[in-house]
């Protein structure tokens, strides 16, 4: 498991599952928390309306940022600091109450290796407050690295950094899906698709004419339906050479099969079958046509 991964797994484990009161609910004590580990200021995003789940893709989003911008060679040293700040943050936070910090803070438990010296500790139940004590992290859970996509599958942590690795549900390159960068609009749709939420009308209208092109062809590739009918260029165009060939094909059925017809029809064919429209096996059947009516 990687250091991106590790990362994940651990923010999986603790900030995901968190858990808040009727009077300081889980979207505020994410808020607090993002703002103590970020900027020591729990009221950094008190005026944004955030709900628990965009706070977590927050956390994942900015911290996987700075991690894919890092060496790797520095990388377990950062996202060490990364889970020692999270932790000291919750458990020293005067913003965050001492109920909400008591019903969460066993979550950090496997994480926690504490050396401290002095008076640096007070016990509160089963909760652990620490004034300048230091941690090492000690185990990280196993998961998954793939999640669905599709007919495929895509490595999770590198999909939420802004990369698409796809493998076949045999672990196999899939042929004609190389990794690729996404930008973020692309990624949070893909993460709602596997979540299958549906995919809404402000989410498609973010995206620029490159992103909704690289879409569809994504969406074709992997064959997801619900991408099908993103608007775009590339589908324009496809619809316009579908209807080119039912045009010409419509009339050489009519008994017109005049030279520049056919030729025009035989280039239409062979953009739909290079374009993946039509298959090799239909391509094949219509050429076989041809060859009956001695064209």
């Amino acid at each position: 498991m990687n250091e991106d991964e590790k990362m994940i797994e651990f923010l999986e484990s603790t900030i995901f599952k968190f858990k808040g009161t009727s009077k300081f609910n889980a979207s505020l004590l994410k808020k607090a928390l993002y703002g103590e580990t970020f900027a020591n200021d729990p009221d950094l995003l008190k005026s944004q309306a955030l709900t628990k789940e965009q706070m977590d893709t927050k956390f994942l989003q900015d911290i996987l940022t700075v991690m894919n911008k890092t060496p790797e060679e520095q990388k377990q040293k950062l996202r060490q600091t990364y889970q020692t700040t999270i932790i000291k943050a919750l458990l020293n936070s005067e913003k965050i109450p001492d109920d909400v910090k008591q019903n969460n803070s066993n979550l950090f438990i496997p994480y926690m290796k504490q050396t401290i010296s002095g008076n640096g500790a007070r016990r509160k139940g089963k909760m652990l407050f620490v004034k300048g004590g230091s941690y090492a992290i000690t185990h990280q859970p196993k998961g998954d690295e793939y999640i669905p996509l599709g007919k495929y599958k895509a490595h999770r942590t590198k999909l939420i950094g802004g990369k698409l690795q796809i493998r076949s549900h045999n672990n196999n390159q899939v042929y004609n899906l190389k990794s690729q960068n996404i930008s973020n609009n692309i990624r949070d749709i893909f993460i709602k698709l596997n979540k299958n939420e549906k995919i809404t009308f402000n989410d498609v209208d973010k995206l620029n004419a490159d992103e909704k092109n690289q879409l569809y062809t994504l969406g074709k590739k992997l064959h997801i339906t619900e991408l099908f009918d993103i608007p775009s260029t590339l589908k324009s165009n496809e619809d316009k050479l579908k209807d080119e060939f039912n045009k010409l094909r419509g009339s050489l059925i009519a008994g017109n099969n005049s030279p520049d017809l056919l030729r025009k029809f035989k280039i239409v064919m062979l953009q739909m079958k290079n374009n993946k429209l039509i298959s090799l096996q239909e391509y094949n059947e219509v050429l076989n046509i041809l060859l009956e009516m001695e064209i």
